[in-house]
């Protein structure tokens, strides 16, 4: 079974390409970021902030989330996979109560393709990517190419353990860097599963093949930069985690609606105007919650 490293905001999307395979595949995992498909929306509790220059701006900001993705392509090349498919996103940055910030409205569209050599015993490879271009979409304004990427390799032990080892690159934590993913899979029985993986370590429960339970930590840090002809290049960052649970439910098929909610917290907002802070400030914890239809493969 080929283990998919990744559950990011890119990497869920990325994950799916690994998985299809001209149809819903036999051997898709049922585990939180095996999807093979999904729309899914996210919002967090409204905080407060301080500008750093002048402290009566204060104000207060909450986000949501919205994304839909889906494989296109699929081939198979002896034993190597190759498979494509698109994503689109919005983001909601609602600002309220400070007199140089709105609500901010950035889309996100991209592809993501991948070349894996899946591995039931022994060792097998990934290699993914996902360029996409993001913006506003305002008059007079431009936005962002973007790029994901991610390589890795898992080692099956036997049917209940697996390594996986890797690196990537993308703005899970912000601003755009490289950092390692990998990191222990156990699979004691009994639909358990432990994911023991840097940086979405997750626990998911299948007590049957109409119900799944789960827990999951993850970074949720992003970064936009969106050029406006008279302000110049303005530039939103979010860093922070995400720790939640959830439960998901087969409603037919291969489909399964999942909802699911916690605690965002180690959060920092960073919001620049041309060469001009308008505010950067750690903001207090919130709730999150998420709802999403999402479709595994092999279900019948």
């Amino acid at each position: 079974m080929n283990k998919r490293l990744g559950r990011g905001a890119w990497g869920w999307a990325v994950l799916v390409a690994t998985s299809w395979g001209g149809g819903w595949p036999a051997r898709a995992e049922r585990t939180p970021g095996e999807e093979v498909a999904s729309l899914a929306t996210l919002a967090t509790g409204r905080v407060a902030f301080t500008d750093p220059e002048n402290e009566e701006w204060s104000g207060r900001v909450s986000l949501q989330e919205t994304a839909l993705m889906s494989p296109l392509a699929f081939a198979e090349v002896r034993d190597v996979s190759l498979a494509a498919g698109a994503w689109a996103g919005w983001t909601r940055l609602d600002f309220r109560g400070h007199p140089e910030l709105d609500t901010e409205d950035l889309y996100g569209l991209a592809a993501f393709l991948s070349v894996s050599r899946p591995a039931d015993k022994g060792w097998g490879w990934s290699v993914m990517a996902m360029p996409g271009f993001y913006s506003d979409f305002r008059s007079g304004r431009t936005g962002e190419g973007k790029a994901a990427l991610q390589a890795a390799l898992d080692y099956s032990f036997s049917p209940a353990w697996e390594a996986q080892l890797g690196v990537a690159y993308d703005t899970a934590f912000g601003d755009p860097s490289v950092y390692p993913v990998g990191g222990v899979l156990w699979k004691p029985g009994g639909g358990l599963t432990l994911g023991l993986l840097f940086p979405w370590p997750y626990l998911h429960w299948a007590p049957s093949d109409r119900w799944g339970f789960f827990g999951v930590l993850q970074p949720a840090g992003d970064r936009w930069i969106v050029d406006d002809d008279e302000a110049g290049e303005q530039v939103f960052l979010i860093e922070g985690w995400r720790a939640g649970v959830g439960v998901e439910r087969r409603v037919w098929g291969p489909a399964w609606l999942r909802v699911g909610g916690g605690v965002e917290f180690g959060r920092r907002y960073e919001a620049l105007s041309g060469s001009r802070t308008i505010f950067d400030d750690e903001v207090d914890d919130t709730w999150y919650a998420t709802i999403a239809l999402v479709f595994y493969g092999g279900e019948e």
